[in-house]
């Protein structure tokens, strides 16, 4: 709904992925931060978006730590710092063992 979007259905759009964010539903916090990073329900906001991923990391998602992890990876929207990048990726294989994008992101901070 959000990628084909009038102004109408954006904010449509925005409106279900907060209130899903709100009420716990964690991959709708993320789901809402893609949609910010990529400039899907309004302008582009790369920094609420790594706040809604770090909060479903938070509640057990390993996407939005993957995520969070990334962008501390390449320094996009947060200084660059592998450590932390390291550290997110870990945690998103804690939470789900074998979870390929977190082990190659991994991989390519591990010392």
């Amino acid at each position: 709904m959000v990628q084909r979007a009038d102004g109408r259905d954006k904010a449509r759009g925005k409106s279900l992925l907060s209130e899903a964010c709100k009420n716990g539903i964690d991959v709708g916090c993320f789901n809402f931060g893609v949609a910010l990073r990529d400039g899907l329900v309004g302008p582009r906001d790369v920094t609420a978006a790594i706040e809604l991923w770090m909060r479903s990391c938070d509640r057990g998602y390993g996407a939005g730590c993957r995520e969070v992890g990334l962008h501390h990876h390449q320094g996009d929207g947060v200084s660059q710092d592998h450590a932390q990048a390291a550290q997110l990726y870990a945690i998103a294989l804690t939470i789900a063992p074998g979870y390929e994008y977190a082990l190659k992101g991994l991989e390519r901070v591990a010392p």
